[in-house]
């Protein structure tokens, strides 16, 4: 049985496995108050109805995605939003949400992007050195970026040099 979870706190918004409905009832009800939304435990298909909404939204200053598999499509579809969202800080996606694919598709949207200053990419176990070459190039163009957090992440010493 699946348990479908909202949790709001004073600055953020929580949801474990929502449904498309809850999603959008949420967004709906975000105020100046909650900057932070968190996903845990959910879809491709929600990642992307959740984030294409909140990436309109300009009081949303960090978006996290934890548990929830991203594909490199869902990333694809939301790049333009990404590239030229101007309100978003920080974008994490934690433990086991993203792979390589995803991670070099995400690079090239952040490439231009002016806000985000900090990207956390740990604990996941499928992002590789073969991200590592488009990771580089995201610190060399992007100058806004200033937190990079690849912890517990399969980047070995050849990904470093």
């Amino acid at each position: 049985e699946e348990t479908r979870e909202v949790k709001w706190t004073s600055f953020d918004a929580s949801l474990t496995k929502p449904s498309a409905s809850q999603c959008q009832e949420v967004i709906s009800q975000l105020t100046d108050s909650h900057p932070y939304i968190h996903l845990y435990h959910s879809s491709p298909d929600i990642v992307y109805l959740l984030m294409s909404l909140a990436l309109e939204i300009k009081t949303i200053k960090c978006i996290g995605i934890h548990n929830t598999k991203i594909t490199k499509d869902v990333i694809l579809l939301l790049s333009h939003k990404i590239t030229n969202n101007t309100s978003l800080g920080i974008l994490s996606i934690s433990n086991d949400s993203i792979n390589d694919d995803g991670v070099i598709a995400l690079t090239q949207s952040l490439i231009n992007n002016k806000t985000i200053t900090g990207l956390f990419l740990s604990y996941n176990a499928d992002i590789t050195s073969t991200s590592a070459q488009s990771l580089a190039e995201l610190l060399l163009y992007n100058h806004t970026l200033s937190a990079l957090h690849l912890n517990h992440t399969n980047i070995d010493t050849d990904g470093v040099l």
